[in-house]
């Protein structure tokens, strides 16, 4: 009867045991399981993060030859819009002068007239 009940002591412990080993072991495929999906997810950002730094890359290079067309496009037209801005600036000197020199005739042929009434 002693046997029986170090038996029974016994096959409880490796039933308990048994169930502990099953509850790790489901645990640990869960684990494996999880490792590999964060493998995966590690591997798609991996792959994103080169494809962006290649578009970035070329973004660069873009901007890099729009800054030296625009700069060299400045150069070209720099010249030009100088000589049209001189253009104007004496064009409007002129006309500015034109419309004194008038204003100056009229006064003085107003003057002239009231003048010319008096005598």
């Amino acid at each position: 009867m002693a046997e029986n009940k170090i038996m029974d002591l016994i096959l409880n412990g490796l039933d308990r045991a048994n169930e502990k080993l099953d509850c790790l072991s489901s645990d640990f495929t869960a684990h494996v399981a999880e490792d590999a999906r964060m493998a995966e997810e590690q591997k798609r950002m991996n792959e994103i993060l080169e494809k962006n730094t290649h578009s970035l890359e070329l973004h660069i290079k873009r901007t890099d030859l729009l800054e030296a067309s625009v700069k060299n496009l400045s150069e070209k037209v720099a010249p030009l819009e100088k000589e049209y801005l001189y253009k104007k600036a004496v064009e409007s000197f002129f006309s500015t002068v034109g419309k004194w020199i008038g204003v100056i005739a009229t006064l003085g042929g107003t003057i002239a007239a009231v003048v010319y009434k008096m005598f």
